[in-house]
């Protein structure tokens, strides 16, 4: 079985089979402090957030969803307050 990523699960049950495994999470060219957490099994905030990008109808869609998100995280204690922040700053400026 393959696992491209080697995340540990194989890639045709992985729901993000080329997660983006950076310890941080960058945004385009936008490089945040935040690490780049596992979300779901298979797939990290980076993975989350280039699919929440990708289904946006609109730059604003994208922004809410994207803060949604982070708030949950931040809930959960797997961002701080400062981290989703810095997220939040480089989704700002990551144009559909």
């Amino acid at each position: 079985m393959t696992d491209r990523d080697a995340d540990g699960l194989p890639d045709d049950d992985d729901p993000c089979p080329s997660s983006d495994t950076r310890s941080t999470v960058t945004l385009g060219s936008c490089e945040t402090t935040a690490p780049n957490v596992v979300v779901t099994a298979g797939c990290t905030l980076a993975d989350q957030l280039a699919q929440l990008r990708a289904e946006a109808r609109t730059h604003g869609q994208f922004v809410s969803a994207a803060s949604h998100l982070l708030n949950q995280l931040v809930a959960g204690e797997m961002l701080s307050g400062a981290e989703k922040g810095a997220v939040e700053s480089c989704a700002a400026r990551w144009k559909l």
